[in-house]
């Protein structure tokens, strides 16, 4: 069978790439690929944001970064500010851990939480609706200079983990 594209639109298309939608909500800007990226698209996993959805997309990121997570464990609740969920590199044995970590309030005192292994009943991370629910985890706190304190938290992401 024959290509019925005609030859014009062949090789435009062959310059251009092909056509992308934004993948944003409720967007229906459209653009070639190969000018997609030299206009401030951005690649999404396998789709595309325009440049007015991807600013939207930081903007709501930095916004939600902004507003405390709080972390229930077995022996108090711990509120973090500046906190960030992320998935960490697989260790040696190829196991991936996720791991919340943000900074402490002022007067936090370090003996209230038991450091090591510990049991997080729940967390609440705005913008994060499926985090992981009474797992056991890790938790270390390290101070950086008075009165700063970060807490990281962290679990085997195979255990009932976000994502």
């Amino acid at each position: 069978m024959q290509d019925s594209t005609p030859g014009w639109l062949a090789a435009r298309k062959e310059r251009l790439g092909n056509f992308v939608w934004c993948s944003g909500a409720q967007c229906s800007v459209g653009e070639w690929s190969a000018k997609a990226e030299e206009r401030g698209w951005q690649r999404r996993g396998t789709g595309w944001l325009c440049v007015q959805c991807a600013d939207a997309a930081e903007e709501r990121a930095e916004l939600v970064a902004a507003m405390p997570a709080t972390v229930e464990l077995s022996d108090g609740i711990v509120t973090l500010t500046g906190w960030s969920l992320t998935e960490l590199a697989p260790d040696y044995y190829g196991n991936s851990h996720l791991q919340i970590g943000g900074w402490l309030p002022e007067g936090w005192e370090p003996c209230l939480i038991a450091q090591g292994t510990n049991h997080m009943v729940r967390a609440t991370l705005p913008g994060i609706s499926d985090v992981a629910q009474g797992v056991n985890v890790t938790v270390e706190t390290k101070g950086y200079g008075e009165p700063q304190r970060f807490m990281k938290i962290q679990w085997p992401s195979g255990n009932g983990g976000a994502r």
